[in-house]
């Protein structure tokens, strides 16, 4: 049945003729592209790429388009037919390390070859997609059914501030399509995520006072045990060990541990008195997440009673992993399969997403994300966005849609 769906609506499609003019508009989207890959738009000061955003739906004659109190653009198109509420999302936030390169004017956006080379080139392209999906679903004729928001969001790098914010105060939402770009990757379930700062005070001095103890020893000794903790595997994911996500190529195992900031002193000729370090813990099961956490605990409390220091572990995430029952052999997961199966790619699954879209699934939301040979580089100034994969990825959000609301 969702097979036929599908064959009837890219008949429909191919006769009228509009998924051409997103490929003849492919200026226009790499204008788009260039313009915001170069707005400094750091997590939480999403601004400037936000007022860019609301100003081309604005143009498009869209009706109704404003940007809430926390600096999401939202964008709705309204039809006179009863139907499904859906929010198709990108994402306008940056690294701070991103942000920082794209603000020193060090590393120009550039078109090289079949590319969009840059920093702030990989988020970007979501953005552009929303663009161009918005340019499509507001010049198609045939009457669609339901509502769809078209939702640029702020601060998916710090505590999903923004979507949990439009979800809020939205509550009619019936499915939300995470976009990341291209496509072929569909997520449907949650990862769930710690990230934690474990601290360790212990007595400063001078070098001639000697050099031990340090807080320097116990920041050392607890990044080497908490990577030697062994992490789970799972079994059964697609056959694969390890999958290009667009970020480079990540293991698929049950759970991650990643250190990634570690903090202490300011002087070359003192010891510090504190320290820290930082951890992101990442699991599909929010039990290996609470083990992992006690496991982290246990070795700081043992490092902090060798040297006689104390220690603080400070949560600064916590969000559980969830799945929506049935989800992969949902309806919606369907149509996203066989249009990716029409379009030409083959589908990779997974239940292991970590993006906007866990707010959704945490929700209740049937919820999905979708990406695919996007780009590459990622947080590095040679960052780059795939052109054709974004043209492409919009045509299946459309497809998406109108399969949807058709």
């Amino acid at each position: 049945m969702i097979q036929q769906q599908i064959d009837e609506i890219l008949r429909e499609i191919k006769s009228c003729g509009i998924l051409e003019s997103l490929y003849s508009n492919k200026k226009e989207l790499i204008e788009n592209w260039l313009t915001l890959a170069s707005i400094y738009s750091p997590s939480g000061g999403e601004s400037k790429r936000a007022e860019y955003i609301k100003k081309k739906l604005l143009q498009m004659g869209i009706p109704h388009v404003y940007i809430d109190q926390v600096g999401n653009v939202i964008g709705i198109l309204q039809t006179k037919k009863k139907g499904p509420t859906t929010a198709f999302l990108c994402t306008m936030d940056d690294l701070i390390t991103i942000a920082d390169r794209v603000n020193s004017k060090k590393f120009p956006v550039r078109i090289e070859n079949d590319k969009i080379v840059g920093p702030g080139t990989l988020i970007t392209g979501s953005c552009v997609t929303l663009i161009a999906l918005a340019k499509l679903l507001f010049a198609k004729k045939t009457e669609l059914s339901g509502t769809i928001y078209l939702v640029a969001v702020v601060q998916e790098e710090q505590d999903f501030g923004g979507i949990r914010f439009f979800l809020q105060e939205n509550d009619d939402i019936d499915y939300v399509i995470d976009i990341m770009g291209g496509f072929g990757r569909i997520f449907y379930g949650a990862l769930g995520i710690k990230m934690l700062k474990v601290h360790f005070y212990g007595p400063s001095g001078h070098t001639l006072s000697g050099g031990l103890p340090n807080v320097n020893v116990a920041l050392a000794e607890a990044i080497t045990q908490i990577f030697e903790i062994p992490l789970p595997s799972r079994e059964n994911l697609n056959n694969q060990n390890y999958h290009n996500l667009g970020i480079g190529k990540i293991q698929l195992t049950g759970a991650y541990i990643n250190i990634g900031m570690v903090k202490s002193g300011k002087s070359f000729n003192h010891k510090p008195e504190k320290g820290w370090l930082s951890v992101d813990l990442r699991s599909y099961d929010n039990e290996i997440l609470n083990k992992l956490f006690e496991k982290i605990t246990h070795i700081s409390e043992n490092i902090a009673n060798k040297y006689d220091f104390k220690y603080q572990i400070e949560i600064y995430k916590d969000l559980p992993a969830a799945q929506i029952s049935d989800a992969k052999n949902s309806q919606l997961v369907k149509f996203a399969e066989y249009i990716t199966i029409k379009l030409g790619k083959e589908v990779f699954l997974s239940d292991m997403g970590s993006t906007n879209m866990n707010i959704g699934i945490l929700k209740g939301i049937l919820s999905i994300m979708v990406a695919g040979n996007e780009g590459g580089n990622h947080d590095t100034p040679n960052e780059y966005g795939n052109i054709d994969s974004i043209l492409d990825g919009t045509s299946f959000h459309f497809l998406l849609a109108y399969a949807i609301h058709k």
